[in-house]
């Protein structure tokens, strides 16, 4: 048994079994952290559950963890066994002519992905590892989102993250190369409720299916989500500077009641101030009227009102693709059709 473990074919055998364990791994966790994207409370909800399962966190986790370490220590011992098998070097080696530059530097893109568990550990694991076993902190499901959204505040830390990632989406070998990228982009505008999310994704293919013929597809297909700014600006600029946002304790008593048939009869503390509300009051008597002085400048409503209370969004699905085929028909001649 011990000389199966030992053996150059077990080793690789045992490295590739164990990445396609962290490749579930990383699908599963990518999955739920797509979900802090769309639902913040859906993104709490199996944050919390996985973070308190007695399953998840007792046999789950030290196997994950078990196979983070078996990984990346078989990859470095296969390394230093394949430079240690010949003690004297090629006199020309051509690597690229029969391998990809992906499989001859793994080791490094290996380092460059360990680095960024790392980095993952520290922001994340071991406070929570701390919260609930050292600090012994209250139970709080709904603490998780903000904790990520803290965590991503600093942008050299955002590069950290997407630099690591880099190296995840490329790869190949001599006949077929394909390469894959995940693309988010969420600019809030300037303006109250002025929001643009796109959710993209991009693959490429290139094959050769034999020394003559070769051919390839690109796909990249994308899902955007733009909340409008649902206003004019000439209602912005027509409302008076005395004008509040919202009713509150110390404008409540001037609004008229009476006037316009009882319009304003029911207003309250919280509502949307509208310039009309104030409008026919007895100056002398200091009381409201159904006729008297006007304040107002425009019948239009209070334009806060109209840019938070409605739900102006345009939802965009589009793919964009291309396909080719290349004939070699000569040396330096080519045919392409696309």
């Amino acid at each position: 048994m011990s000389g199966v473990i030992k053996s150059s074919l077990a080793r690789k055998y045992a490295m590739a079994l164990s990445g396609l364990f962290l490749v579930v791994f990383l699908l599963q966790h990518f999955t739920i952290n797509l979900t802090s994207v769309f639902s913040e409370d859906v993104f709490n909800e199996i944050s919390h559950f996985m973070g308190n399962n007695p399953l998840v966190q007792f046999v789950l986790q030290p196997i994950l963890i078990f196979g983070v370490i078996f990984h990346f220590l078989m990859g470095f011992v296969l390394e230093l066994k394949n430079r240690s098998a010949r003690t004297q070097n090629y006199a020309q080696n051509k690597g690229s002519a029969n391998s990809s530059w992906m499989s001859r530097n793994m080791i490094w893109s290996g380092a460059v992905i360990l680095s960024f568990l790392v980095l993952h550990f520290i922001d994340f694991w071991f406070p929570e590892m701390n919260y609930k076993y050292i600090e012994s902190l209250p139970s709080d499901p709904n603490r998780y989102f903000e904790e990520m959204v803290h965590k991503f505040v600093n942008p050299i830390r955002v590069v950290a993250y997407v630099v690591s990632f880099g190296f995840l989406v490329r790869g190949g070998n001599k006949k077929t190369k394909y390469s894959t990228a995940l693309n988010f982009v969420h600019d809030e505008g300037v303006l109250l409720t002025d929001d643009f999310k796109k959710y993209n994704v991009k693959l490429k293919v290139d094959t050769k299916l034999n020394d003559n013929f070769s051919v390839g597809v690109n796909l990249s297909p994308s899902y955007t989500n733009r909340r409008r700014f649902d206003g004019s600006t000439h209602d912005i600029l027509r409302q008076t500077v005395w004008l509040p946002l919202y009713l509150d304790a110390n404008t409540i008593g001037n609004v008229n009641r009476v006037r316009d048939g009882g319009k304003y009869a029911n207003a309250q503390i919280g509502d949307y101030a509208i310039q009309r509300m104030f409008d026919d009051w007895d100056m002398t008597n200091n009381s409201a009227v159904t006729s008297g002085q006007d304040i107002s400048n425009t019948s239009n409503t209070n334009p806060a009102a109209k840019v938070l209370e409605r739900d102006r969004n345009d939802y965009k699905f589009k793919v964009y693709g291309s396909m080719y085929m290349k004939y070699k028909l000569a040396k330096g001649l080519n045919f392409r059709s696309s």
